[in-house]
């Protein structure tokens, strides 16, 4: 398997990048506009199906388009690349959710934020961010190894 790795040609992740982060800000956008105007509270349970679907869809057209699961060096820069986005399109849809809710939205967030001890903060954010990491690596090692072979059922 390490030689096979080896004749590989890696491709640009890039672009699996971009899918992953257009996947992932639709769905969290849907999610906003289901919390706004229908007052709907999904709770954390929608954020990791959102993050699920988001990585899934992005090693779907991974393996589709290049007729294999992603090599080492490609699963790493996924993975990393698509956990910082993530966190990046989360902070950024937090934000606008509060400006969108007013001042009061404002003063309660900065509530929250001053309630809890930094460590806390850190600590969750690094725990997420583990999580984050750990369901993505699934997704793009074992999940896209098991997508190709699976694939390559169908076309045989």
């Amino acid at each position: 398997m390490n030689n096979e790795q080896n004749t590989i040609e890696t491709v640009p992740v890039v672009k699996y990048i971009a899918v992953f982060s257009a996947i992932y800000a639709a769905l969290m956008g849907l999610v906003q506009i289901l919390v706004i105007e229908f007052d709907i509270d999904l709770g954390s349970s929608a954020n990791t199906g959102m993050f699920v679907g988001a990585g899934l869809g992005t090693m779907m057209k991974f393996v589709t388009e290049n007729k294999r699961a992603p090599v080492k060096s490609e699963n790493r820069k996924l993975v990393w690349s698509c956990t910082f986005s993530s966190l990046i399109i989360s902070g950024l849809f937090l934000a606008s959710l509060v400006i969108i809710e007013g001042k009061e939205a404002i003063n309660e967030f900065s509530e929250l934020l001053l309630s809890v001890p930094l460590f806390i903060w850190a600590g969750s954010l690094i725990f997420i961010t583990f999580l984050s990491y750990v369901m993505l690596q699934i997704n793009f090692g074992w999940g896209a190894r098991l997508f190709y072979k699976q694939l390559s059922k169908k076309q045989v």
